[in-house]
């Protein structure tokens, strides 16, 4: 899985195209693209050129975790992140995407500098887990 940053006007956004050995999960790109607000997750949109289909994820005034925990770290802001994770991770149940498919890595978890708002990226692919190993890396395990 590789990501990119892409910049469109005032706009940036975390990027991954799709390749040809992902399947896409019909059931959650369609929960992710029509449902914008789930909460703690990063609204997706979809777009495809040509051939080449990509998933996006609007970042604009946002850092990843590993940037927001950068320097001293209070208590607020710790549980801050952490309460944001809780709520992506417990928001995914209700509509019907795997919990493996949500990607638990400081550098592709996003924190609103505005709001303090924590958006977890959520990958639509079947057969996809990014859960185990990603929660360990992320705890330090």
């Amino acid at each position: 899985m590789i990501f990119r940053l892409e910049n469109q006007e005032l706009n940036s956004y975390l990027v991954c195209e799709i390749e040809p050995q992902d399947q896409i999960d019909p059931v959650s790109m369609q929960m992710l693209t029509n449902n914008s607000k789930i909460p703690g997750l990063a609204p997706l949109l979809f777009t495809q050129m040509d051939d080449k289909k990509f998933v996006k994820y609007n970042i604009s005034t946002q850092v990843t975790a590993e940037m927001y925990l950068q320097g001293v770290v209070t208590r607020k802001k710790l549980l801050n992140l952490l309460n944001g994770i809780v709520t992506g991770m417990t928001s995914v149940d209700g509509y019907m995407i795997d919990l493996g498919a949500v990607i638990l890595d400081s550098r592709y978890i996003f924190v609103d500098n505005k709001t303090g708002e924590t958006h977890l990226i959520c990958l639509p692919f079947v057969c996809r887990s990014f859960e185990s190993d990603d929660l360990q890396k992320f705890c330090g395990i």
